[in-house]
């Protein structure tokens, strides 16, 4: 959980290095709130999501939805950055965490998923779930 804080995903890349097809990377939400630069991360990791299409995993976590946004302060972060704008970029980034995938699987046996999941989950369930609201 980067929780808007910048400094803990420049620490991730230094220590372990830039995502590549050597170094794959599976972020698992909560990218937003809290920290004051979840803008900033969400700039970076949506960056690195479209050069490295098939080494950087960015799953949707409880924090990528506006109602927790607005309590969080991932909200109040974008309207003081884009005064003018703000409203409509929040409405687009809202979009795009609807679309986030819910979990990742690695190697067809390693399930990744925020905030855990029963041993009894039926990855079949998961798949027919109509992510796409928001």
């Amino acid at each position: 959980d980067l929780h808007g804080h910048l400094e803990d995903l420049l620490l991730i890349f230094y220590k372990n290095g830039l995502p590549s097809s050597e170094k794959p990377y599976v972020f698992n939400g909560d990218f937003v709130d809290r920290g004051k630069n979840s803008l900033e991360i969400l700039l970076i990791l949506f960056g690195f999501l479209l050069v490295y299409p098939n080494d950087v995993h960015l799953n949707r976590g409880n924090h990528e939805d506006h109602i927790v946004n607005l309590r969080y302060g991932f909200t109040k972060e974008v309207l003081g950055k884009y005064r003018m704008h703000g409203k409509k970029i929040l409405k687009l980034l809202q979009k795009i965490f609807s679309w986030l995938p819910l979990a990742t699987v690695i190697d067809h046996k390693v399930l990744i998923v925020h905030g855990g999941i029963s041993d009894m989950t039926d990855l079949n369930t998961i798949a027919r779930v109509d992510r796409h609201k928001v």
